[in-house]
């Protein structure tokens, strides 16, 4: 079953004067898709469109044969639950403490404010050294301590989609092994993937599937 396609998709041009043809793209459970590409802002640019940051100026979004609305943000947010996005875009709330940014999506859309972290998330926290930091803000903490709070708070949230903009400069080599951990659970339970790496081994480990980036033209190779 195709979990999402864009057909005769356009998008705008970036802030790096990059244009994409039109170009039709589909992924399915199991699908896991390696970006391929010299440029990384091309690769950049593709992630964000997948993730409803970029709005299309042409062609359709479907996801699970639902065609996405883009006539408002709020038309997209049941979409945006679903999958999981870690990259430089992704973000925290400033004002809340990490451990509110973690129960912040479960709060909101299962609406309770009684909810607690989950053992999982919590084993994930000491492994990746913020459990002592939950009740810190965003400003008070290092770059790279909020990049790993961004990281658990995607993976645990049992995503249909995972999106990854350059993981290992992201997590950073020392607690890779722990991100791959987790990445590897998820690729068995079939959640498709869609991902950019600049390291060679990690971008053909675990791919059957390629997306090709060159120049204005985008094309996709299954292995």
């Amino acid at each position: 079953m195709i979990l999402l396609e864009m057909t005769d998709y356009r998008l705008p041009v970036n802030a790096y004067e990059e244009r994409f043809d039109d170009f039709c793209f589909s992924i399915s459970r199991g699908d896991i898709c390696s970006i391929q590409t010299e440029l990384v802002s091309s690769a950049s640019l593709f992630l964000r469109a997948v993730a409803t940051l970029v709005y299309p100026v042409g062609g359709k979004y479907f996801y699970k044969d639902q065609q996405l609305d883009f006539s408002s943000y709020r038309n997209l947010l049941d979409y945006k639950k679903r999958i999981a996005y870690i990259a430089p875009e992704a973000a925290m709330i400033s004002n809340k403490t990490l451990r509110e940014n973690l129960l912040f999506r479960r709060q909101y859309f299962e609406n309770s404010l009684s909810i607690t972290l989950s053992e999982h998330t919590q084993n994930l926290c000491r492994r990746f050294n913020i459990a002592d930091k939950l009740d810190m803000n965003p400003a008070d903490l290092t770059l790279q301590d909020v990049r790993f709070a961004i990281a658990i708070r995607e993976l645990v949230k049992s995503p249909e989609l995972v999106l990854l903009e350059r993981p290992e400069d992201y997590i950073g080599h020392a607690q890779f092994s722990i991100f791959e951990e987790e990445l590897e659970k998820i690729i068995r339970s079939g959640t498709p993937i869609i991902y950019h790496s600049s390291i060679q081994a990690f971008a053909a480990k675990y791919a059957n599937k390629k997306l090709l980036i060159s120049g204005n033209k985008i094309t996709t190779v299954n292995q």
